[in-house]
């Protein structure tokens, strides 16, 4: 007998291959998109997730993960300033950024260049907004072949009026992705050695 919970895609599902390339992509943490101060569109939950991934991107690259930082910037002003600028996540030197003008975060070729050079095979996201920048990306993604995972409470929506986060997550399933806790994947990536 099969219950709900055994059906699920687990870690060991994503983490399955062996000598998997693992990169972080996070998406436009940007005061425009997450700061409830500014200009209106952040909110209490856009801001929580934001703290939520400022906290967490560390320790992702403590493990020796490479993180991409994709930013809007439609003016050509530089990560700093974009879109009011980075939200409570600061830029590390090993950080490779990613300026994007579309919502799709391939966009920019600098993204897919970059990936295949590193030869990544699996993307785990973190970011903004769940029904258009983080899902465009992700459809891109498994289009171009690569395995993404989304990591559950780092995923946020900022104005409500689309799908709405919960929907919007269930959305990526359909497309092919998985949802995991950024928690369990750090833990489970602790249990790698490469």
């Amino acid at each position: 007998m099969h219950t709900l919970e055994e059906t699920k895609p687990t870690l060991a599902d994503f983490f399955g291959v062996p000598k998997v390339k693992f990169a972080l992509v996070i998406i436009d943490v940007q005061r425009e998109f997450c700061d409830p101060d500014y200009r209106q569109r952040g909110t209490l939950e856009t801001k929580s997730v934001a703290t939520d991934i400022a906290r967490l991107a560390p320790e992702f690259r403590s493990q020796d993960i490479p993180v991409y930082i994709v930013y809007l910037d439609e003016a050509n002003e530089g990560y700093d300033k974009a879109c009011g600028g980075p939200y409570l996540l600061e830029a590390e030197k090993q950080d490779t950024l990613i300026p994007k003008t579309e919502e799709d975060a391939f966009s920019s070729k600098e993204l897919e260049k970059s990936l295949k050079e590193a030869e990544i095979t699996h993307l785990l996201i973190m970011g903004f907004n769940a029904s258009a920048c983080v899902h465009q990306t992700t459809k891109s993604a498994i289009e171009k072949g690569l395995k993404v995972a989304l990591l559950r409470n780092t995923i946020g929506e900022g104005d409500g009026k689309h799908f709405g986060r919960m929907a919007s997550l269930s959305h990526f399933k359909d497309d092919g992705a998985i949802i995991l806790s950024a928690q369990d994947t750090l833990d489970h990536l602790e249990t790698l050695s490469y």
